[in-house]
């Protein structure tokens, strides 16, 4: 089924014999939007995080698939009042303010760029937008702080914000040559979750909102600045043309819910304009019907995928040495148990607050439709994340740093042996078991270490 986070496009009617407007419909939730939350001031570092790690990895998938938003701001993210995080008007308001573009990359980078800039807002509380502009938008907030064509980072702006928060702030909207920076909405989810560990800020996300609801009569009517965007000259009525009852009446339910929000300023405009949202409503409903359709079938039981090569991943941008008993590496496919693959000792604060995790890659010769891997650990409990690499095109893994790799389930391990089942779509030469917490080391109970015995591939 399609991604909850995203509010749905219900019904588009153009004007013609029996509707005297167009109009678009939209799936509504109540809830506030993110620029009247934000109107009570930032949020608190784990709750900006979790917010904006919602938008992320929800975009990361429809990235890959060469679509983006075009039009993310704090008028088009939405907080309900159980605190959960919907996006509004997914490329039908960039299509509308005529954002939209042919090239891919240019539309991902946009939405990135827009990533970091909410991230900074909900953090900051100011709005860092393009300097160049006249005048800039703000959404209701103070401009960021710039110095030079340099945006103040977070941290110099606003006291108490995080280290790591200020890094990924930065890593997104300037980073500095020592940064790896973060160029994709899956890197900054994974770097998000990295610093989140397994918080969900729903429930005190849903208690602002309340608080924002209590002291506003209607704060869910915010777009852009107060204003829609920019549209062409409005079509008259036809002469003689009323609008019965039943209209006023489904027009004013709309708007008491938030749904009107997009009809009030799509209604009058010309006919030749909602061709534009016509088509990216029918690439939406293509999309849901990809996203439905059953995966083909067949009988062929899971089939032991080769595994050709094993290296181990201890990014020095990341904090590592480069180095974790590579001598050992071989020892987690050699088809015998009682030989492993140990990591170093670490205290037990190491990981993540040092760096976030230590894996093992693993080379399956070529790409492969991968069903399940099954571990074989020494110690437990282990939490990990199995992750392939973000560019699938590599002839070769990327060890430059976990920034590089996507999720694609994340698991604790409590008992071994072990099998994980992996998402149906699965398909990749690398992937990667990182490990993200790890079980007391056998001889010292001030340190923690990872034991792997084993590792197999189905697919």
């Amino acid at each position: 089924m399609t991604d909850p986070r995203f509010l749905m496009t219900l019904d588009v009617q153009p004007y013609g014999p029996s509707e005297p407007v167009s109009f678009i419909v939209c799936e509504d939730w109540p809830g506030v939007s993110l620029q009247a939350l934000l109107r009570h001031g930032p949020l608190p570092g784990l709750d900006a995080a979790w917010l904006v790690n919602e938008m992320a990895s929800a975009l990361a998938p429809l990235h890959e698939q060469g679509l983006s938003h075009g039009e993310l701001n704090p008028a088009t993210v939405f907080v309900t009042t159980n605190g959960a995080v919907r996006i509004k008007g997914f490329m039908l308001f960039a299509a509308l303010a005529g954002h939209m573009t042919s090239d891919p990359q240019a539309s991902e980078r946009a939405d990135v760029i827009a990533i970091g800039r909410l991230l900074y807002a909900t953090v900051v509380g100011s709005w860092p937008d393009d300097t160049t502009m006249a005048p800039p938008r703000t959404y209701g907030l103070p401009p960021a702080q710039w110095r030079e064509d340099v945006l103040q980072p977070p941290r110099k702006a606003r006291s108490g914000v995080a280290p790591q928060l200020d890094s990924i702030c930065m890593r997104i909207l300037q980073p500095r040559d020592d940064m790896t920076p973060l160029r994709t909405a899956q890197a900054i989810s994974i770097a998000l979750k990295r610093y989140l560990g397994t918080t969900d800020a729903s429930e005190d996300l849903a208690r602002r909102v309340k608080a924002c609801l209590e002291s506003s009569s209607d704060p869910r009517t915010d777009f852009g600045n107060g204003q829609p965007p920019p549209a062409q000259p409005p079509v008259p009525f036809t002469p003689g043309a009323t609008e019965t009852s039943d209209e006023r009446s489904a027009r004013s339910s709309s708007n008491r819910f938030g749904v009107g929000q997009v009809a009030r300023f799509v209604a009058r405009w010309p006919r030749w304009w909602l061709v534009g949202p016509l088509l990216v409503v029918a690439l939406l409903v293509v999309l849901v019907l990809r996203s439905c359709a059953p995966l083909p079938s067949g009988n062929n039981p899971p089939a032991d995928l080769p595994i050709t090569a094993v290296t181990e991943m201890d990014a020095k941008t990341d904090g590592g040495d480069g180095k974790e008993h590579p001598d050992q590496v071989p020892l987690a496919t050699d088809g015998q148990t009682d030989t492993c693959w140990t990591t170093e000792q670490y205290p037990a604060s190491y990981i993540p607050d040092k760096k976030p995790g230590v894996g093992l890659v693993f080379d399956l010769g070529e790409s492969h439709h991968l069903s399940t891997l099954s571990l074989t650990l020494g110690t437990v409990p282990v939490g990990m994340s199995v992750m392939a690499p973000s560019d699938q095109r590599l002839d070769a893994p990327p060890l430059g740093s976990v920034d590089d790799w996507q999720i694609l389930k994340t698991v604790t391990v409590d008992a071994s042996p072990q099998t994980i089942i992996l998402p149906a779509d699965t398909a990749t030469r690398f992937v990667m078991l990182y490990f993200t917490s790890l079980p007391t080391a056998t001889d010292r109970s001030d340190r923690v270490q990872g034991v792997v015995c084993e590792v197999t591939a189905t697919g």
